[in-house]
């Protein structure tokens, strides 16, 4: 009886996975919008078709409430959001107008693409609750994961960090025409998703980050997406206002740089706030490092551009 909506890009294979291949093997319906950006029509599409499923991405998401009312979201039971970590101050907002808890889910193109989803323990709980908050859930059937450490290569305990490493019948075959690039990735059959995560006792998953998108200051590992965490929280924002990415520094070898668009504290304010709120120093950036843009720079499927980003920080 589930009607899925399809407005997830199909040249991207999260979208390709559950918008085309999911409804067609299940004979589920789909409701296809031709804009994957057109917010406005996918609110309408779920409202007149009474549609019951949604996977999406945090950008979406936030794009989506920014369009629709709540009562367009009436027939919805169940949504899963992935391509990028699910920001908490968005799936609360998200809760507030629905009702709906929003399940992360955690995948890599690489990966066929979708590795895990936080879904509750009991079928009945699907949609109104997930699994524990901020974990991406436990490997899906017939795939293995494992953290290691990034320098020594060993397994890492529960609860400790390092590089993710996945290995099951998802892993691709290879880069095309890339014999040294998928050596590099695919390593007697586990796959590096260059992601800093852990695994609790029970073997949920908890993304840190991309490992690029970590920075080396003096000695210590610093997490963009846990800083944008921290000042998107004192900003008491949905909207993703800041990217944190890093540039190269002269003293410490690299620096921490917070591209904004329209805030409402100043960058001292905000580096005050972290102070207050206990963030370690080394975490929080120069107020001199603040830098406004015009606007997010965005891939298609809604993630962030990483390398525009990288290219602004560092002009």
């Amino acid at each position: 009886e589930d009607k899925i909506l399809g407005n997830l890009p199909l040249f991207h294979s999260f979208g390709f996975t559950t918008s085309f291949w999911l409804p067609l093997m299940s004979g589920t319906t789909v409701i296809y919008t031709p804009n994957p950006l057109d917010m406005a029509a996918a609110g309408k599409a779920i409202e007149k078709f009474k549609i019951s499923i949604m996977l999406s991405t945090s950008t979406f998401l936030q794009m989506l409430m920014k369009k629709c009312g709540p009562e367009q979201f009436k027939s919805l039971r169940m949504v899963i959001a992935g391509a990028e970590k699910l920001r908490p101050e968005l799936a609360e907002k998200f809760k507030e107008m629905t009702g709906i808890t929003v399940i992360e889910g955690y995948g890599c193109t690489e990966l066929s693409p979708v590795v895990a989803i936080n879904i509750a323990n009991s079928i009945l709980d699907l949609g109104t609750r997930s699994g524990p908050s901020g974990s991406a859930g436990h490997p899906m059937p017939g795939i293995c994961v494992k953290i290691v450490d990034p320098s020594t290569g060993e397994e890492a305990g529960a609860g400790q960090e390092g590089i993710m490493m996945v290995r099951g019948p998802t892993v691709m075959q290879g880069y095309l025409n890339e014999p040294e690039k998928t050596a590099e990735a695919i390593k007697n059959g586990w796959y590096n998703t260059g992601d800093i995560a852990k695994m609790d006792v029970e073997g949920r998953i908890r993304i840190s980050g991309r490992l690029s998108r970590f920075s080396k200051i003096a000695g210590e590992m610093v997490p963009h997406e846990l800083i944008e965490e921290k000042i998107h929280g004192i900003l008491k924002s949905e909207e993703r206002l800041v990217a944190v990415c890093g540039a190269p520094d002269a003293q410490k070898g690299e620096k921490i740089v917070v591209l904004h668009i329209d805030l409402q504290m100043t960058p001292e304010q905000i580096t005050e706030e972290m102070r207050k709120n206990g963030v370690a120093n080394l975490w929080i950036p120069r107020p001199e490092n603040f830098k406004k843009i015009d606007k997010m720079p965005l891939l298609a499927s809604g993630k962030l551009n990483l390398t525009e980003l990288r290219k602004i920080a560092e002009s």
